[in-house]
């Protein structure tokens, strides 16, 4: 008589080989390139954001020079005062 692990051998399927599985390797240098992407993005918003607060100002103080510097210039001045009145009002 066979032993039990004999019959149990004998009774048991053939060996298949496993399924194919497909697997796709991750592109890291693209998720570098996002991520490098993403960070080049918001540091130039904020980047233009400084410059348009930095061009509003200098609008403004070029505004407040052109209207204050030519009575603050003749009165420190005295020898500048009529070229510099002169430069104003051809509008230079």
């Amino acid at each position: 008589m066979p032993s039990p692990l004999a019959l149990a051998l004998m009774q048991q399927q053939p060996n298949t080989a496993p399924p194919q599985v497909s697997i796709t390797p991750t592109d890291v240098a693209q998720i570098y390139k996002n991520s490098q992407d993403a960070a080049l993005a918001a540091y130039k918003a904020q980047l233009d954001q400084g410059n348009t607060m930095w061009g509003d100002l200098t609008k403004l103080g070029a505004a407040g020079i052109s209207a204050a510097g030519a009575p603050l210039v003749g009165a420190l001045l005295p020898v500048a005062a009529p070229a510099l009145s002169r430069a104003t009002s051809n509008g230079k």
